[in-house]
C-alpha cells in the first residue's frame, strides 16, 4: 500500500544568493538548467569563469539538481569540492539522495555531516531513515534511531512515521507498533505507514482492523485533503481495494468503489477487486465486476478474456459463448503470450500452439 507523505518544515537557504546580481543571475541559471546533466554542467563552467561557484547556496542547488538528473558520480565529486558544507547544504543533499534512490550515499553524507560535527535535524533524520528503509540495513537504521533519540527527535512525528516504515520493511512489525503506539498524536502519514506495514508482510487482516479503527477516530482520506492538502491518487484506491480484497471483506471493497463517486475507477481498481473474487471463489459478484471492468475499457481484450473466465466458473457457459461472439463482432483477439529459453547460449521464442521451431515433434518442443 501506498503511504501519504504530507507536509515537513525545511531549513531554508540563506540569503547569500540575493546579496549580489551576479549570484541571482547564477541562480536563475541554474533555475533553467533544470535536472539536466549537460546544461548544468555549463552553467558549473560559468560559475567557475565568474567566480561564484564558492557561494554555498549555489552550490546546494547546483548539487541537488545534478542528484536530481541522476548523476550521483557527478554530485559526489561536487560535494567532495566543497571545503565548508553547511548544515542546510548536508540536509538537502542528503533529502535529494534519499528520495531520488541513492540511499547509500544519502547514508554517506549523513556520516560525513557527523564527521563535521553538523548537528543533524528532523529534517536528516526522516531522509536517513527512509534510505536504510531501500537499504533494508536493520542494523543501521537502529543506530540512526538511537541518534535521533539523543537528539530528541524520537518524538518528531515525521521521523516517527519514516521509523515505522523503516522497522515495518525489515520485518520488526512488533517495533514498528511499539513506535506508532508511543506517538502521542498519530498523524495520516503515521497511520498509513502502519496500515502499509502490515499490509506488506502479509497481515491484511490487522491492516484491515487498524484501518477501522483509524476510521472509527474520524481520520482518513478527510484528514489527508484537509490537513495536508493531499488529494488520494487512483494508485491508492487500488491499494485500498486490493487490501479489502485480499482480507476477504469483498463487499467492503465493492462498496469503497462506489463511494469513489464522483471519482470514475479506473481499470485497476476493477483488476483488483475481480483478482479477490477470484481468490475467495465469489464467482457471482466476479460477474459483477468483470462487467464494470469491460465498460471501463471495452476494447482491450485482456479483459472479454477474464469476463469469459469468470463466466465459466460461475457455470453460466451461455454467457462464455456470448462474450466469444462480442470479441468477434469487434475483430478483437486475445493476446499471444510468449516464453523464451536459453540452450547453448542461444535463445529460442515460443508461444502458445507454436510448431515452428525445426525440432518440434507432434506437440512437444525437444532441444538438444
Amino acid at each position: 500500500m501506498a503511504i501519504f507523505h504530507g507536509r515537513q518544515t525545511t531549513p531554508t537557504a540563506t540569503t547569500e544568493t540575493k546579496s549580489s546580481p551576479s549570484h541571482l543571475l547564477a541562480y536563475q541559471a541554474l533555475i533553467q538548467a533544470g535536472p539536466r546533466l549537460k546544461p548544468l554542467q555549463q552553467v558549473h563552467a560559468h560559475l567557475i569563469v565568474a567566480g561564484s561557484h564558492c557561494k554555498l547556496p549555489i552550490l546546494t542547488k547546483l548539487l541537488t539538481l545534478a542528484c536530481t538528473a541522476g548523476s550521483i558520480l557527478y554530485t559526489r565529486l561536487l560535494f567532495l569540492s566543497i571545503p565548508n558544507p553547511d548544515s542546510y547544504l548536508f540536509n538537502s543533499i542528503i533529502k535529494a539522495s534519499s528520495k531520488f534512490h541513492f540511499p547509500l550515499d544519502a547514508v554517506l553524507f549523513y556520516r560525513r555531516m557527523l564527521i563535521g560535527h553538523i548537528l543533524p535535524s528532523n529534517y536528516t533524520f526522516t531522509a536517513v531513515i527512509k534510505a536504510c528503509s531501500e537499504l533494508s540495513a536493520l542494523r543501521l537504521g537502529r543506530v540512526v534511531h538511537s541518534h535521533a533519540l539523543v537528539r530528541g527527535y524520537d518524538l518528531d512525528s515525521f521521523v516517527q512515521a519514516a521509523l515505522i516504515s523503516f522497522y515495518a520493511k525489515c520485518g520488526e512489525l512488533c517495533v514498528a507498533r511499539r513506535v506508532f503506539d508511543k506517538m502521542p498524536e498519530r498523524t495520516i502519514i503515521s497511520w498509513n505507514a502502519m496500515i502499509s506495514g502490515y499490509e506488506q508482510n502479509g497481515f491484511a487482516e490487522e491492516a484491515i482492523c487498524l484501518f477501522c479503527r483509524m476510521r472509527d477516530l474520524g481520520v482518513k482520506f478527510d484528514s489527508a485533503t484537509f490537513d495536508y492538502d493531499l488529494v488520494p491518487g487512483m494508485e491508492h484506491h487500488v491499494c485500498m481495494v486490493d487490501m479489502l480484497g485480499r482480507a476477504g471483506f469483498l463487499n467492503e471493497a465493492f462498496q469503497y468503489i462506489k463511494e469513489l463517486n464522483p471519482i470514475k475507477p479506473a481499470p485497476a481498481v476493477w483488476t483488483a477487486m475481480l483478482g479477490a473474487c477470484k481468490m475467495h471463489k465469489n464467482f457471482d459478484l466476479g460477474v459483477v465486476v468483470s462487467e464494470h471492468l469491460l465498460a471501463a475499457e471495452p476494447e482491450n481484450p485482456s479483459h472479454y478474456v477474464l469476463l469469459s473466465n469468470i463466466y465459466a466458473l460461475a457455470g453460466r457457459m451461455d454467457r462464455v459463448e456470448t462474450v466469444r461472439n462480442m470479441m468477434i463482432q469487434k475483430g478483437l483477439k486475445k493476446r499471444v503470450g510468449y516464453s523464451t529459453i536459453a540452450v547453448n547460449q542461444k535463445t529460442h521464442l515460443f508461444s502458445m500452439g507454436d510448431k515452428s521451431h525445426p525440432e518440434t515433434i507432434g506437440n512437444l518442443s525437444v532441444l538438444r
